[in-house]
């Protein structure tokens, strides 16, 4: 996680932007091209977190529920991005811990799921396809269900708001903000400046946080469009 602020991520985009007058002073309450940059930051902080499911900056530890006797159904964490499927275990942290296998959502259905459910000690999961979790057999009593998974993108939107971004990289959220600046202002020169910023930083992140990244295949031939990491613009400017 970083430690530079919202705010601070603006005041120094807008420096590196060339962007004159007195610096940024709120994240709200702007107008014109000061509410244009702010937008850009935490549009550009959103946009790398969203290049990737598996962030390890990403990564959650803290799901647990006790299951009810009778009640095989749960509901996802609220900031739920990915499941970590090998990660389910009833009673994790005593003796009698196991580790859950999981059933294919339709195989559970079109077999284990029919009939008269036998109450019994959990030994399978199972994930809705709105990542809802089902366990299986039914609890018989109450267990420690857990999980680990990896958290939707968070959006900064106070001035004190840190990105989830290491703060050794948070120069590629200033950098993909500037390029957000460059087309906005049809200016070339800029865009491509920022570009060659954003992707070595990136690359430097992705070694560092992508789990196994090291050993993946990287072509350099690849070229970045607006709508890079599958994100475009409305009819509003804004990015998604």
């Amino acid at each position: 996680m970083s430690t530079t602020t919202y705010l601070e991520l603006c005041q120094q985009t807008q420096k590196a932007c060339g962007i004159s007058g007195n610096l940024v002073a709120s994240v709200t309450g702007q107008t014109g091209m000061l509410a244009n940059l702010v937008r850009w930051v935490a549009d550009a902080d959103v946009a790398i977190q969203r290049v990737a499911t598996n962030w390890d900056f990403l990564y959650k530890t803290d799901f647990t529920v006790d299951t009810v006797q009778g009640s095989s159904e749960y509901t996802k964490p609220l900031i739920l991005g990915a499941w970590d499927r090998s990660t389910f275990y009833v009673d994790y942290t005593t003796v009698n811990n196991a580790k859950l296998v999981e059933i294919p959502y339709r195989a559970y259905f079109n077999t284990f799921a029919n009939g008269v459910q036998t109450q019994n000690k959990p030994t399978n999961f199972v994930l809705a396809p709105n990542d809802n979790l089902t366990v299986y057999p039914v609890p018989d009593a109450v267990y420690a269900l857990t999980a680990h998974y990896w958290r939707t993108a968070l959006r900064m939107t106070d001035n004190s708001d840190v990105s989830l971004i290491p703060e050794n990289y948070i120069r590629a959220i200033i950098a993909r903000a500037k390029m957000y600046y460059g087309i906005d202002q049809e200016a070339t020169d800029v865009y491509n400046e920022a570009f060659a910023e954003y992707e070595r930083v990136l690359l430097e992140l992705k070694y560092k946080s992508l789990p196994g990244y090291e050993f993946a295949g990287i072509d350099s031939d690849v070229q970045m469009t607006v709508s890079t990491d599958g994100f475009g613009a409305d009819d509003n400017g804004y990015f998604y």
